[in-house]
């Protein structure tokens, strides 16, 4: 029986790190990412994060296997006058079109992304 998939965030400097290592890995298993979604678009981003915005990285593994990879940064935005802590994908606004990084088409595995962004380090309001 396969152990379920765990989600787990790396923050700062093992966020960059976690970027490195894996980023090229799972999109080379990714049949829908995009230029948007490899590491030459995506680690520059996260070198030059806007002021305010820090970078966070979702990882969900099953043993020491890479399942899906989100990267997103976090940060308060003033939206219609109101401060709002969001999560965005790293490249937002830039990217046309960002993808979901999964190598696996088991329900487990958007279920334990989700479960992980309900247990964020940092609360959200808006992602």
């Amino acid at each position: 029986m396969l152990k379920p998939p765990q989600a787990r965030w790396h923050e700062g400097a093992d966020a960059q790190r976690m970027l490195s290592e894996q980023l090229d890995k799972i999109v080379a298993d990714c049949a829908d990412a995009t230029v948007f979604c490899t590491s030459a678009w995506l680690l520059p981003a996260a070198q030059y994060l806007s002021e305010g915005r820090e970078l966070m990285v979702l990882c969900v593994r099953r043993d020491t296997r890479v399942l899906a990879l989100l990267p997103l940064t976090w940060g308060i935005e003033w939206l219609a006058g109101m401060p709002v802590r969001t999560l965005r994908h790293l490249g937002y606004p830039l990217s046309d079109r960002i993808g979901l990084l999964l190598t696996d088409s088991s329900p487990a595995v958007p279920t334990a992304l989700i479960q992980g962004l309900m247990h964020c380090p940092r609360p959200w309001d808006l992602v």
